[in-house]
């Protein structure tokens, strides 16, 4: 179903809800800019969103900020901490944060994050998962990895390996690290195929998204000053149509609405520059792309099922839609598939993998 939302932010409530059959998407574009144009003429502060969902319920628990007034939402502050910190901590943070780079251009004292990336070893194959997008603008002149938790100039390892571009619209790298490169990294810096899973019903899924943004990060006085930036948020349940790239078998997609994202605390989330002025989000996320996206949870229910520290890497991150609000990321069952076009020996540890 699509349902129609105006909502007032000042009062906070709701001043137009309309639903409509999936076989009347273009009566609800048409309404949707009709309410737009009418919000404009006013001048009021209202905002207007087109929302998908299975049900009228569905949409009101993925987006509870519109259905729920203030006293409400700060009623229920110190329960959202609690299942926050539940949340939290199905994510295996140290793993994650083990094995995640930044990828950069170093020239002088010039220090410029281009993307993030994850390491993987399958077999006896050391090598780099990020974006192409990142590859191709970066160009392969004075690019450096790091690992998260090193910051020193001695800690930037020239990255030197075959790389392997996906097409425009899988838009994922891997590159096959050189021995030079794996001798400056730790066995442990790199992730194995346990790490990873290829679920496909994603819909309710919850998700950790990791990386770098620029706006994050610094080079001052030979010390890297890098930010650890994680997203958690549930599968995106707006409108698909205006996401041109966006293919539901290649792609999955995060919720990214800075309104409806909060602290560990449940209070608002703030996104500033490393100096400390506002920022765009998520369209000043630069340097996040090629980040590993993780599944918590099949659904905010099942994360009371689960086990600590039992999150998945599910994707990789390639790109935002910043008028819709949300993120996108390639699928690991598509990363699958590419690996095992490319790099054949890899098929056998692969399926045995896949239990195939």
């Amino acid at each position: 179903m699509i349902f129609l939302i105006e909502y007032n932010r000042s009062q906070g409530r709701i001043v137009n809800f309309r639903h409509f059959d999936n076989s009347q998407r273009r009566e609800a574009e048409d309404s949707r800019l009709e309410s737009e144009l009418n919000v404009n003429r006013k001048g009021v502060d209202h905002e207007v969103v087109l929302l998908e969902a299975e049900s009228e319920d569905k949409v009101r628990r993925t987006h509870r900020r519109y259905f729920e007034d203030l006293r409400e939402i700060l009623k229920e502050k110190r329960e959202y901490a609690a299942v926050a910190a539940r949340i939290d901590a199905l994510m295996p943070w140290k793993t994650a944060w083990g094995s995640t780079v930044v990828i950069a251009i170093v020239q002088g004292n010039d220090f410029r994050v281009f993307g993030s990336g994850t390491l993987l070893k399958i077999a006896d194959e050391y090598l780099l998962i990020t974006a192409s997008h990142v590859i191709e603008l970066a160009g392969a002149k004075n690019l450096f990895i790091v690992v998260a938790d090193r910051k020193t100039k001695e800690d930037l390892i020239p990255l030197e390996g075959e790389a392997i571009l996906g097409n425009e619209k899988i838009d994922v790298a891997v590159l096959q690290l050189k021995p030079s490169v794996v001798a400056r990294l730790q066995e442990s810096d790199f992730l194995h195929l346990d790490h990873f899973c290829t679920d496909e019903n994603l819909s309710e899924a919850m998700f950790a998204v990791v990386g770098f943004p620029g706006i994050m990060s610094e080079h001052k006085g030979g010390i890297l000053s890098l930010t650890k930036f994680f997203h958690v948020a549930p599968a995106f349940a707006g409108d698909t149509s205006p996401l041109g790239d966006y293919d539901a078998k290649t792609h999955f997609l995060i919720d990214a609405d800075l309104a409806e994202t909060r602290m560990m605390d449940g209070s608002p989330l703030e996104f500033r520059t490393k100096s400390g002025q506002p920022a765009n989000f998520p369209e000043h996320l630069g340097g996040i792309s090629g980040g590993s996206v993780w599944k918590i949870a099949d659904s905010p229910e099942d994360s009371a099922k689960r086990q600590p520290g039992s999150g998945k890497l599910i994707g990789v991150e390639t790109g935002v839609y910043s008028g819709s609000k949300c993120m996108q990321a390639t699928r690991w069952s598509v990363v699958v598939q590419m690996l095992r076009k490319a790099l054949p020996d890899l098929r056998r540890p692969i399926d045995l993998w896949r239990g195939n």
